[in-house]
């Protein structure tokens, strides 16, 4: 009987991303599954709706392998639209809610959209691009006024609660992320059935996820990390979901009341948490494990944010290609105090079921201990099937043995711990020596009138490149340039201080934190040409 297998003892088929709520709406019916603001729904409320909306998709045209994009911030319809896709047997292609209407009709041009599901206050945008995307046929809409042709809820209550029962197999293409183009044009990378479910097991594994746990998902959903590392993971071990946006007005007060245990924060919500007034006073004793992933860590900002959260952190290592999974560093790993408090900037080992392995530019392996930089290869169930309709990009970056290339620069310590040095295009050529922007940044972080900070190279004439440093100064702060390098000379070797210190407001990111590197450089490098895009 269904209701008393596991989601591995399946043996009638192979395992496919539907399947999870195919169980936790027998094994846990009336346990609630997700939360967003005042609406909680039991998973076998949840199953139900997502069949509705699968039936329904179906029944507007859709067939299997066809794509479904949505536009849409964190919600339970956005979690409804995923599953809805995987019983569906469609490819649901998940779009950054910040592009510009241009860039939003490159990625449903590229993903050949079908339809889509788009969140009320973005509709507009949509509806205004839909004649320059020739194959999309439907959009759906939800929330107030939306103005769109097919209505959301609507569709859900004219459709059968049945299990759609479309024939997927685990082969099959689910998800097509585009990558958030820090470096160029964004990628679809072709996510399978089985590379989701593989890396639901590695995240949940872990992070512990259980049916007791309570999962706090703040990252964008769009991206990588928000769907894999929390809801698709989160939801394989039946935890309750708790959904949230990248609020730090709420989210301190989101965690108390629903008594979250598990959390997962970017680095630049993690710094304005930590700054809050009213964080020293928070209290959450059941708080078991804090995600901190999607960019850059620094050890200072992880020793402040234990004062309340406790040491309940991990640091995973992964990217959009990889399901996010790659590498983690577990709490049982750092250490802090002594020689070895280094441990802290590490991202740890490989992931329960990753390889990892580290080469020069000749493609030969660095052994761990020697202290040279290499290039970081993953390899396993979770890694892409490769970039939609760009075989020749695939081959770049995917070599025929399933060994991927991250465009990550590493060192490996004498215990096998790994440490991001910088990526490979980010790294700053001067005078034929080879600087790591990371490096220099992490000196910056100490600094105490520093609250962000981004290293670039810019155009010299007689060195080739030099070292820009742009900061973001903490409020009151009023650092000067003389400060800034003063202190950089004494914590780095001379060729690494900053030529150049710009004071900025802000500096350009994703939806998940990392900053756009690229449009910093962009302004300098207009015109010339540079080695390291």
């Amino acid at each position: 009987m269904l209701a008393s297998l596991t989601i591995w003892e399946r043996e009638d088929r192979t395992v496919v991303v539907g399947d999870i709520l195919r169980l936790n709406a027998c094994n846990y019916p009336r346990k609630v599954g997700v939360v967003f603001g005042q609406k909680r729904f039991t998973w076998l409320e949840v199953n139900e709706r997502v069949n509705r909306l699968a039936n329904a998709l179906v029944g507007l045209g859709l067939a299997r392998g066809e794509r479904l994009a949505i536009v849409s911030n964190n919600c339970n319809e956005f979690v409804e639209t995923y599953f809805a896709a995987a019983k569906a047997g469609l490819v649901v292609v998940p779009m950054n809610v910040r592009l510009a209407a241009p860039e939003m009709t490159y990625i449903l041009n590229q993903a050949g959209a079908k339809a889509l599901v788009v969140q009320a206050p973005f509709a507009a945008t949509m509806r205004s691009i839909a004649a320059d995307v020739e194959t999309l046929h439907t959009i759906i809409g939800f929330g107030p006024d939306h103005n769109c042709r097919q209505d959301y809820d609507a569709l859900l209550e004219k459709a059968s609660v049945r299990d759609p029962n479309v024939p997927v197999d685990e082969n099959d293409l689910f998800v097509l992320f585009f990558t958030s183009g820090t470096t160029g044009r964004p990628k679809g990378a072709m996510l399978s059935h089985r590379n989701n479910i593989m890396a639901a097991w590695v995240h949940s594994s872990e992070y512990r996820y259980t049916p007791k746990s309570i999962v706090h998902s703040i990252p964008p959903s769009f991206f990588t990390g928000g769907w894999h590392a929390s809801l698709v993971s989160g939801s394989l071990r039946a935890s309750t979901l708790v959904i949230d946006n990248f609020d730090p007005a709420t989210v301190l007060d989101t965690m108390e009341r629903e008594q979250i245990t598990h959390t997962a924060l970017v680095p630049t919500l993690l710094n304005m948490i930590v700054n809050d007034p009213s964080f020293p006073r928070r209290r959450y004793q059941l708080l078991r494990t804090s995600v901190i992933a999607g960019s850059p860590v620094h050890p200072s900002l992880l020793l402040s944010a234990e004062n309340v959260f406790g040491k309940t952190w991990v640091i995973p290592f992964g990217m959009t290609e990889t399901c996010a999974t790659g590498c983690i560093l577990r709490q049982e790993q750092a250490t802090y105090e002594g020689e070895k408090v280094s441990t802290l900037s590490s991202v740890g080992m490989a992931e329960a079921g990753m390889s990892v392995r580290v080469t020069d530019d000749d493609g030969q392996p660095i052994q761990p201990g020697s202290g040279k930089v290499g290039e970081i290869l993953l390899k396993g169930p979770t890694v892409m099937m490769g970039y939609w309709n760009s075989p020749e990009v695939t081959a770049e970056v995917l070599e025929p043995d399933g060994w991927f290339h991250t465009g990550d620069l590493v060192r490996v310590d004498e215990e096998g711990l790994v440490y991001v040095v910088d990526r490979k295009k980010d790294m700053i050529i001067s005078g034929g020596i080879n600087i790591f922007s990371r490096e220099i940044e992490e000196v910056l972080f100490k600094h105490p009138a520093v609250l962000n900070a981004a290293v670039i190279g810019v155009p010299d004439d007689r060195w080739g490149e030099a070292v820009m440093a742009m900061i973001v100064p903490k409020p009151g702060a009023q650092p000067t340039k003389d400060e800034i390098t003063e202190y950089c000379k004494q914590h780095l070797a001379s060729y690494k201080k900053p030529a150049h210190v710009e004071f900025v407001a802000s500096l350009p990111t994703t939806a998940t934190g990392k900053i756009l590197k690229r449009d910093l450089r962009k302004p300098y490098w207009e015109g010339r040409e540079r080695k390291v895009q």
